[in-house]
Protein backbone atom coordinates (compact mmCIF):
# COMPACT_ATOMS: atom_id res chain seq x y z
CA UNK A 1 0.00 0.00 0.00
CA UNK A 2 3.23 2.67 0.86
CA UNK A 3 5.03 1.83 -2.27
CA UNK A 4 1.51 2.15 -4.49
CA UNK A 5 1.06 5.69 -2.85
CA UNK A 6 4.77 6.36 -3.39
CA UNK A 7 4.88 5.81 -6.66
CA UNK A 8 1.37 8.00 -7.11
CA UNK A 9 2.80 10.75 -5.05
CA UNK A 10 6.01 11.09 -7.01
CA UNK A 11 5.06 10.70 -10.47
CA UNK A 12 2.13 13.21 -9.34
CA UNK A 13 4.82 15.68 -8.39
CA UNK A 14 6.41 15.61 -12.03
CA UNK A 15 3.69 17.30 -13.03
CA UNK A 16 3.21 20.22 -10.09
CA UNK A 17 5.26 23.00 -8.84
CA UNK A 18 6.82 22.99 -5.77
CA UNK A 19 5.42 24.48 -2.77
CA UNK A 20 2.51 23.58 -1.04
CA UNK A 21 1.80 20.32 -2.31
CA UNK A 22 5.63 19.10 -1.47
CA UNK A 23 5.57 20.38 1.93
CA UNK A 24 2.31 17.88 2.96
CA UNK A 25 4.17 15.06 1.00
CA UNK A 26 7.27 15.65 2.69
CA UNK A 27 5.20 15.56 6.17
CA UNK A 28 2.69 13.32 4.77
CA UNK A 29 4.72 10.33 4.14
CA UNK A 30 7.20 9.63 7.41
CA UNK A 31 3.34 9.64 9.20
CA UNK A 32 2.92 7.17 6.32
CA UNK A 33 6.06 4.94 7.49
CA UNK A 34 5.68 5.21 11.46
CA UNK A 35 2.09 3.41 10.84
CA UNK A 36 3.54 1.19 8.28
CA UNK A 37 6.53 -0.18 10.53
CA UNK A 38 4.27 -0.08 13.60
CA UNK A 39 1.86 -2.34 12.07
CA UNK A 40 3.97 -4.56 9.83
CA UNK A 41 7.43 -4.00 11.44
CA UNK A 42 10.51 -3.57 9.64
CA UNK A 43 11.90 -5.89 7.15
CA UNK A 44 14.10 -6.01 4.29
CA UNK A 45 12.34 -5.18 1.00
CA UNK A 46 11.08 -1.74 2.58
CA UNK A 47 14.32 -0.81 2.23
CA UNK A 48 14.45 0.72 -1.70
CA UNK A 49 10.61 2.44 -0.63
CA UNK A 50 12.72 3.97 2.52
CA UNK A 51 15.70 5.16 0.15
CA UNK A 52 13.73 6.65 -2.37
CA UNK A 53 12.16 9.21 0.29
CA UNK A 54 15.60 9.71 1.87
CA UNK A 55 16.68 10.60 -1.44
CA UNK A 56 13.90 12.98 -2.80
CA UNK A 57 14.03 14.78 0.58
CA UNK A 58 17.54 15.42 -0.46
CA UNK A 59 17.21 16.34 -4.33
CA UNK A 60 14.13 18.65 -2.92
CA UNK A 61 16.73 20.86 -0.88
CA UNK A 62 19.15 21.29 -3.67
CA UNK A 63 20.00 23.41 -6.74
CA UNK A 64 18.13 19.84 -8.56
CA UNK A 65 15.26 21.35 -9.51
CA UNK A 66 15.42 21.48 -13.59
CA UNK A 67 16.19 17.73 -13.07
CA UNK A 68 12.74 17.14 -11.51
CA UNK A 69 10.98 14.85 -13.97
CA UNK A 70 14.13 12.69 -14.57
CA UNK A 71 14.60 12.78 -10.12
CA UNK A 72 11.05 11.80 -9.81
CA UNK A 73 10.61 9.11 -11.95
CA UNK A 74 13.85 8.10 -10.27
CA UNK A 75 12.28 7.83 -7.25
CA UNK A 76 9.48 6.59 -8.10
CA UNK A 77 11.32 3.45 -9.76
CA UNK A 78 12.44 2.09 -6.20
CA UNK A 79 9.12 1.31 -4.33
CA UNK A 80 7.34 -0.26 -7.93
CA UNK A 81 11.43 -2.47 -6.64
CA UNK A 82 9.98 -2.96 -3.05
CA UNK A 83 6.91 -4.03 -4.32
CA UNK A 84 8.82 -6.71 -6.80
CA UNK A 85 10.56 -7.96 -3.96
CA UNK A 86 7.66 -8.15 -2.03
CA UNK A 87 5.89 -10.42 -4.58
CA UNK A 88 9.06 -12.60 -4.71
CA UNK A 89 10.03 -12.98 -1.12
CA UNK A 90 6.44 -12.28 0.37
CA UNK A 91 5.43 -11.64 3.67
CA UNK A 92 7.26 -13.59 6.42
CA UNK A 93 6.81 -17.30 6.84
CA UNK A 94 7.69 -20.68 7.05
CA UNK A 95 6.77 -21.84 3.94
CA UNK A 96 10.14 -20.89 1.76
CA UNK A 97 12.20 -22.69 4.50
CA UNK A 98 12.72 -26.18 2.74
CA UNK A 99 11.98 -29.64 4.43
CA UNK A 100 14.01 -32.27 4.03
CA UNK A 101 12.07 -35.47 4.34
CA UNK A 102 9.52 -37.51 2.46
CA UNK A 103 6.66 -36.24 3.72
CA UNK A 104 6.23 -33.08 3.19
CA UNK A 105 2.86 -31.82 4.86
CA UNK A 106 3.35 -31.09 8.65
CA UNK A 107 0.36 -31.28 11.08
CA UNK A 108 0.37 -29.63 14.57
CA UNK A 109 -1.78 -29.98 17.39
CA UNK A 110 -1.63 -27.87 20.76
CA UNK A 111 -2.30 -29.78 24.17
CA UNK A 112 -1.05 -29.91 27.79
CA UNK A 113 1.10 -32.68 29.52
CA UNK A 114 1.12 -32.72 33.35
CA UNK A 115 4.53 -33.68 35.05
CA UNK A 116 5.66 -32.90 38.43
CA UNK A 117 2.70 -30.57 39.75
CA UNK A 118 2.99 -28.69 36.14
CA UNK A 119 0.67 -28.90 33.24
CA UNK A 120 2.79 -27.60 30.32
CA UNK A 121 1.38 -26.50 27.05
CA UNK A 122 3.05 -29.05 24.23
CA UNK A 123 3.00 -28.34 21.04
CA UNK A 124 3.18 -31.62 18.60
CA UNK A 125 4.62 -31.73 15.01
CA UNK A 126 3.64 -34.96 13.23
CA UNK A 127 3.79 -35.77 9.28
CA UNK A 128 0.12 -35.31 8.02
CA UNK A 129 -1.65 -35.76 4.72
CA UNK A 130 -3.36 -32.88 5.30
CA UNK A 131 -2.45 -29.67 2.73
CA UNK A 132 -1.36 -26.66 4.22
CA UNK A 133 -4.41 -24.44 3.16
CA UNK A 134 -4.99 -20.35 4.45
CA UNK A 135 -7.97 -21.59 6.63
CA UNK A 136 -5.89 -24.73 8.83
CA UNK A 137 -2.28 -22.67 8.39
CA UNK A 138 -1.77 -20.78 12.13
CA UNK A 139 0.41 -18.36 14.07
CA UNK A 140 3.92 -18.88 14.57
CA UNK A 141 3.67 -16.88 18.02
CA UNK A 142 1.45 -18.96 19.94
CA UNK A 143 0.31 -16.20 22.37
CA UNK A 144 0.77 -13.09 19.62
CA UNK A 145 1.40 -9.63 21.41
CA UNK A 146 2.14 -11.45 24.95
CA UNK A 147 4.70 -13.88 23.54
CA UNK A 148 6.15 -10.97 21.36
CA UNK A 149 6.53 -9.01 24.88
CA UNK A 150 8.40 -11.66 26.24
CA UNK A 151 11.04 -12.37 22.85
CA UNK A 152 11.21 -8.51 23.42
CA UNK A 153 12.49 -8.56 27.28
CA UNK A 154 14.95 -11.57 26.40
CA UNK A 155 16.52 -9.26 24.06
CA UNK A 156 16.57 -6.02 26.05
CA UNK A 157 19.49 -7.43 28.52
CA UNK A 158 17.03 -9.18 30.90
CA UNK A 159 19.06 -11.24 32.92
CA UNK A 160 16.84 -14.30 32.75
CA UNK A 161 14.09 -15.85 30.99
CA UNK A 162 11.12 -13.65 31.12
CA UNK A 163 11.97 -11.37 34.38
CA UNK A 164 12.52 -8.29 34.11
CA UNK A 165 10.84 -5.07 32.34
CA UNK A 166 13.99 -4.27 29.90
CA UNK A 167 12.66 -4.22 26.28
CA UNK A 168 13.76 -3.01 23.47
CA UNK A 169 10.96 -1.21 20.74
CA UNK A 170 7.91 -3.78 19.73
CA UNK A 171 7.17 -2.08 16.78
CA UNK A 172 10.69 -3.00 15.11
CA UNK A 173 9.44 -6.69 16.17
CA UNK A 174 5.72 -6.62 15.05
CA UNK A 175 6.11 -8.07 11.54
CA UNK A 176 6.43 -11.48 13.83
CA UNK A 177 2.91 -11.44 14.37
CA UNK A 178 2.31 -12.21 11.09
CA UNK A 179 4.33 -15.34 10.33
CA UNK A 180 2.32 -18.04 9.76
CA UNK A 181 4.03 -22.13 10.61
CA UNK A 182 2.96 -23.16 7.34
CA UNK A 183 1.11 -26.32 9.73
CA UNK A 184 -2.00 -28.04 9.47
CA UNK A 185 -3.28 -27.38 12.71
CA UNK A 186 -4.96 -30.91 13.43
CA UNK A 187 -4.03 -32.36 10.54
CA UNK A 188 -5.05 -36.36 9.81
CA UNK A 189 -2.11 -38.80 10.09
CA UNK A 190 -0.96 -40.63 6.91
CA UNK A 191 -2.66 -43.57 6.39
CA UNK A 192 0.32 -46.03 7.34
CA UNK A 193 0.64 -44.32 10.41
CA UNK A 194 -3.29 -44.33 11.29
CA UNK A 195 -3.13 -48.35 10.39
CA UNK A 196 -0.10 -49.44 12.37
CA UNK A 197 1.89 -50.33 8.59
CA UNK A 198 4.59 -47.23 10.49
CA UNK A 199 5.17 -46.23 13.88
CA UNK A 200 5.70 -42.33 14.60
CA UNK A 201 9.41 -42.13 16.18
CA UNK A 202 8.38 -39.90 19.40
CA UNK A 203 11.16 -37.19 20.46
CA UNK A 204 10.92 -34.21 22.88
CA UNK A 205 12.48 -30.62 22.13
CA UNK A 206 13.05 -28.45 24.74
CA UNK A 207 13.76 -24.70 24.19
CA UNK A 208 16.64 -22.62 25.34
CA UNK A 209 16.45 -20.17 28.02
CA UNK A 210 14.26 -16.98 26.75
CA UNK A 211 12.83 -18.91 24.08
CA UNK A 212 9.51 -20.94 23.45
CA UNK A 213 7.76 -24.06 22.13
CA UNK A 214 7.66 -22.40 18.74
CA UNK A 215 11.05 -21.14 18.60
CA UNK A 216 12.39 -23.68 16.80
CA UNK A 217 9.34 -24.52 14.05
CA UNK A 218 11.55 -24.92 11.34
CA UNK A 219 13.73 -27.78 13.36
CA UNK A 220 10.76 -29.40 14.57
CA UNK A 221 9.15 -29.63 10.94
CA UNK A 222 12.01 -31.16 9.46
CA UNK A 223 11.84 -33.53 12.01
CA UNK A 224 8.69 -34.38 11.69
CA UNK A 225 9.13 -35.02 7.80
CA UNK A 226 10.77 -37.50 8.63
CA UNK A 227 8.70 -39.54 10.17
CA UNK A 228 9.04 -38.53 14.04
CA UNK A 229 6.45 -36.74 16.53
CA UNK A 230 8.05 -33.51 17.93
CA UNK A 231 6.66 -33.04 21.58
CA UNK A 232 8.07 -29.16 22.22
CA UNK A 233 6.91 -27.45 25.35
CA UNK A 234 6.31 -23.94 27.25
CA UNK A 235 8.74 -24.71 30.29
CA UNK A 236 7.04 -22.85 33.41
CA UNK A 237 10.11 -22.55 35.35
CA UNK A 238 10.58 -19.25 33.87
CA UNK A 239 12.89 -19.95 31.36
CA UNK A 240 9.95 -19.48 28.36
CA UNK A 241 9.28 -15.76 26.66
CA UNK A 242 5.70 -16.52 27.48
CA UNK A 243 3.33 -19.00 29.02
CA UNK A 244 -0.07 -19.67 30.72
CA UNK A 245 -1.02 -22.22 32.98
CA UNK A 246 -3.60 -24.40 33.23
CA UNK A 247 -5.62 -22.27 35.80
CA UNK A 248 -5.24 -18.89 33.82
CA UNK A 249 -2.16 -17.93 34.98
CA UNK A 250 0.30 -16.12 33.25
CA UNK A 251 4.14 -15.17 33.54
Amino acid sequence: MLNAVLVAAYSTNIFTDYGFNQQNFLIAIPVMFAGAFYFEGIRVHQLPTFLSYVFYVMISSTLLSQFNVALNLFCAILPVFSFYLSIIYGDLSFRKLRISGQYQNIGLRDTRLSSNGKTNQVSVFYPSNTPVTEANNTNWLRHGDKTLLGIARASGGNAYGNKGNKHGPLWIMRGFLNIKMDVSLNGELPEEFEEGHKKLIPLIFLHGISSNRAMNTGTSKDLASHGYIVFTMDHEDGTCSYTVSEDGSRQ
